[in-house]
């Protein structure tokens, strides 16, 4: 997540496959050196933010007791979404011996997926480490974990007054502006670390023959 915004390859050239194959290659090795060279010692604090308006559950009930994802042609029919997408921003930020910020942990669930065209991109995260990188200096280093999002997305059907896509630009400043919030309050981690892991089980959805033809 700390390229360049702009580092854009066409999925139309031939050289795509090569070029992809390549500067991963590079990219890993180079990754693993400079984190190696960089080793410091560094304290860990916990914030979290909540950012509104830039994600939303894609799961619409219609006026007719139908549900459509991603209603689209079907949007003046749409009556609400079915559920509420997760806002929390978790945050875990290290700063080195003299207090200074050099690196974080976020999470968020919105789908990285908010580009449009044939270009592959590093989305709106690629957009928060930029402005996190002009706030703390160019060695920042972001790190970007995708939330639940697999039902979640940027676009808005209930609103009915047309604006019903956020744009790339504006949910990575949304972002932004509420993970400088959420830090101000940050508190010191201690030396413990904790892994938990659960499971939940969730029903398929079931549709009618007709609603599939």
């Amino acid at each position: 997540t700390s390229a360049p915004v702009n580092c854009h390859i066409s999925q139309n050239s031939d050289d795509y496959t090569k070029e992809i194959v390549d500067k991963i290659s590079i990219a890993a090795a180079d990754a693993v050196v400079l984190a190696y060279q960089r080793l410091q010692p560094v304290d860990a604090y916990y914030a979290k933010g909540c950012v509104e308006g830039v994600s939303f559950v894609r799961q619409y009930l219609l006026n007719n007791g139908e549900i459509r994802t991603n209603p689209g042609d079907f949007k003046e029919m749409v009556v609400k979404h079915c559920g509420e997408s997760d806002k929390e921003l978790p945050i875990i930020l290290f700063k080195n011996e003299e207090g200074k910020p050099v690196g974080s942990i976020t999470s968020f669930a919105l789908h990285h997926d908010t580009v449009f065209g044939t270009e592959y991109s590093n989305d709106y995260s690629g957009m928060v480490a930029a402005k996190l990188k002009e706030e703390f200096g160019s060695d920042f280093i972001s790190v970007f974990f995708s939330g639940f999002c697999g039902d979640i997305n940027h676009f808005d059907y209930c609103n009915k007054e047309g604006h019903n896509l956020i744009k790339t630009p504006m949910i990575a400043e949304t972002i932004t502006k509420q993970w400088l919030k959420a830090i101000e309050k940050a508190e010191k981690l201690d030396d413990t670390i904790v892994v938990k892991k659960g499971f939940a089980t969730v029903d398929k959805r079931k549709v009618s023959k007709e609603f599939v033809e």
